[in-house]
């Protein structure tokens, strides 16, 4: 029976320039995701195809030819890619909170089950976080290779039973009733829990990959002479390109892939159509052209290597301008060709290794599949010492730990016991100062955002310095009482659930003369670790005035410290002293992504890490004013400014003499911490002195 059908290739052509066009940029190809889709309906089709003619064999030799061969074709170009991605990380990627799964992602895309670590995140493929991650689109190998198995099992009767149809009949019901209960349950799951609890399982995608198996099924049961159903068979190629064109043109990411893949689904099948059929048609004639298929035979390295490159420029010098993507398309498709050349062809047509029993075989390949994962996770452990990323040689200095990394270890009284929970959503931090001689009685409560995080190593220390309990409540993501807007305006539940959690806990365990102490980010964010937030402002002089002193945003200012008081009042009713941060510098690029050689000229980085005093001193000046009129009304409440130390010049500098003082656009280092913890311990100090 006939296994190759030069037309397939073709089709992985128009799958992998579409995934590839999309990637580039989505305004290329709207719904240019879509060709993973075909790609899947391609592999059940391809795979059937490849086992149909082994009904002579026994279930073991069955099952091992089949994975033998699999091996063969998937693992050599895909752990060269994993391992050269690896290594092209760790040199030029920092870590951050952007990334932090990443290493989890990359170490299960060696066995197959990427696809089940990115759908535990939060995160899904249409989001921007997933741009950054170079192992992103391993998860439809994750797909294939869980197909693989469980495909030989299913398949393995409908093989066996070549001469008796009637039985053969009954694995081909078995197999759409798999088919329609996996699309079923796509279409139930997706309706109440939305698209994104469907994207990345097999469960939910099992449909797409049965279609190609039972299409070439049916084909291979029919008994007609194809030439003379030509015309019926054009038509439907037409019809199948039309739904398929139309559907990577227009495809919803928010709707995907039920109901949007179905399109791309039934185009593939029809675009198969009988392939049998002598090369006949003009649209059958454009899949087989030479250029096309060599464009299919090379699509699986074309696949593997063109995200990776993608992200690690999106890392360095930017994927921006359209000379760059150019660069980075000719630069896919030439290591695509050459894997395909030197890597693929040479160990799929090596006589040597197809002599070997297949029991070796698989073996052989599941050692090199486990001698790659184990010199990708030395390659991780190792990211400290072997990156060029500045962030990163220096990592006591850039990111910000539990514990203060510093030159006032002589003033620690004690070391305090860190007890770290979660108390409905919030991050808790418990600081407990053991065996202090001398201990300070107050004790300090801390809610906040992200921005109350990186203030650990001070809230550690001061804590081993004078004895003090100390309890942090963050809720990043959420700030607590930025005056900027009311706390329930514009934000998710959890932004309003989360703090009243938080400010229950503190009036429960607070005493008469303790502290609260309110860190959040006060100021609009104009650039994030990805780059301009999108509704943020351009930053130059005059937007800034326009912006923080148009009559909309005074009076949303207005509105939120009214709101403010049911957020600080109760620790006031409560006799506590609350202490509100006065918003810091922020800046338009970020620190960690701009301070090495090889990212310097990324367009994210070209405002520089430096602004005008003056310039942000405007920027933050209707929060400052709004805080110091609650001081005043307010005896119990004082205020903290981290702005004057950090920003004591003319210039604000985001590094300073060769040290971070931020991480990114706006969180504080930990070299920050050593910065600021004087001025943060007077502050106390003098709320002590009350």
């Amino acid at each position: 029976m006939k296994t190759y059908f030069p037309h397939i290739d073709g089709l992985r052509a128009l799958a992998v320039v579409a995934v590839v066009l999309y990637h580039i940029n989505p305004s290329l190809l709207a719904g240019g995701f879509a060709g993973v889709d075909i790609f899947f309906v391609i592999s059940g089709f391809v795979v059937t195809s490849s086992l149909a003619n082994h009904s002579g064999e026994s279930l073991t030799s069955f099952l091992g030819l089949f994975y033998a061969r699999r091996l063969a074709r998937i693992a050599p170009a895909l752990m060269i890619v994993l391992i050269a991605i690896t290594l092209a990380y760790i040199l030029f990627i920092p870590q951050t909170l952007i990334n932090h799964l990443t290493e989890s992602v990359a170490q299960s895309a060696f066995w197959g089950f990427s696809n089940l670590i990115l759908d535990q995140q939060s995160e899904t493929y249409f989001s921007t976080p997933a741009e950054f991650n170079p192992y992103t689109h391993t998860w439809s190998l994750g797909i294939e290779e869980q197909y693989y198995l469980i495909a030989p099992a299913l398949l393995f009767g409908w093989v066996r039973w070549r001469e008796f149809p009637q039985r053969r009949r009954l694995y081909i019901a078995a197999m759409t009733l798999l088919a329609v209960s996996s699309l079923y349950a796509c279409i139930r799951m997706a309706f109440n829990h939305g698209s994104n609890f469907v994207f990345y399982q097999i469960t939910f995608r099992f449909w797409e990959l049965a279609a190609g198996v039972l299409w070439f099924q049916l084909n291979a049961e029919r008994r007609v002479t194809p030439q003379s159903h030509l015309p019926f068979w054009e038509l439907g190629s037409w019809l199948g390109l039309s739904l398929t064109i139309f559907t990577l043109l227009f495809a919803n990411p928010e709707a995907f892939p039920w109901p949007w893949a179905l399109g791309a689904v039934v185009g593939t099948v029809l675009l198969i159509g009988d392939p049998y059929m002598a090369e006949r048609g003009y649209i059958r004639w454009c899949f087989t052209r030479p250029q096309v298929v060599y464009i299919g035979l090379i699509s699986y390295s074309l696949y593997l290597w063109h995200w990776p490159i993608i992200v690690l420029f999106r890392w360095t010098i930017g994927f921006e301008t359209w000379f760059i993507k150019l660069i980075v398309l000719l630069l896919s498709i030439f290591l695509a060709a050459f894997s395909y050349r030197w890597i693929e062809l040479p160990i799929r047509q090596n006589v040597k290794i197809k002599c070997l029993p297949t029991g070796l075989r698989i073996t052989g390949f599941i050692i090199f599949i486990g001698m790659c994962w184990g010199g990708s996770r030395l390659l991780f452990n190792e990211q400290i010492n072997i990156s060029l990323c500045q962030s990163m040689h220096n990592f006591k200095e850039w990111h910000v730990g539990e514990r203060m990394e510093n030159d006032f270890k002589t003033t620690r009284q004690c070391e305090p016991r860190i007890i770290a929970h979660n108390l409905k959503g919030v991050i808790v931090r418990e600081y407990y100062p053991e065996d202090c001689e001398n201990r300070r009685s107050a004790q300090i409560f801390v809610i906040g955002d992200s921005h109350a995080g990186s203030y650990q190593p001070m809230l550690e220390q001061l804590s081993a310095e004078e004895g003090r309990i100390i309890r942090a409540y963050f809720i990043p993501g959420c700030p607590y009482i930025d005056l900027n807007k009311p706390m329930g305006e514009s934000r998710p539940a959890s932004c309003l659930s989360m703090p009243r959690v938080a400010m229950k806990e503190v009036l429960l365990l607070a005493h008469k003369g303790d502290i609260v102490f309110l860190p959040s980010l006060r100021l609009p964010r104009i650039v994030d670790d990805w780059g301009p937030v999108r509704s943020g402002i351009q930053y130059d002089d005059e937007s800034v005035f326009n912006y923080r002193f148009s009559p909309n945003l005074l009076q949303s200012v207005v509105k939120a410290t009214l709101d403010a008081r049911q957020w600080f009042e109760p620790f006031e009713r409560a006799d506590l002293h609350v202490m509100f941060e006065l918003p810091k510098p922020i800046f338009r690029s970020p620190p960690f992504r701009c301070v090495d050689f090889f990212n310097k000229l990324n367009p994210q980085c070209l405002n520089g890490l430096s602004e005008k005093r003056s310039k942000l001193e405007a920027f933050r000046a209707p929060i400052v004013e709004a805080i110091k009129n609650l001081a005043v009304q307010h005896p119990t409440v004082v205020t903290w400014d981290p702005f004057i130390v950090l920003c004591s010049k003319e210039y604000c500098n985001a590094i300073q003499e060769g040290h971070p003082l931020f991480f990114d656009a706006d969180h504080i280092s930990a070299y920050a911490n050593l910065v600021l913890y004087p001025s943060f311990k007077n502050a106390i100090e003098q709320i002590d002195r009350q």
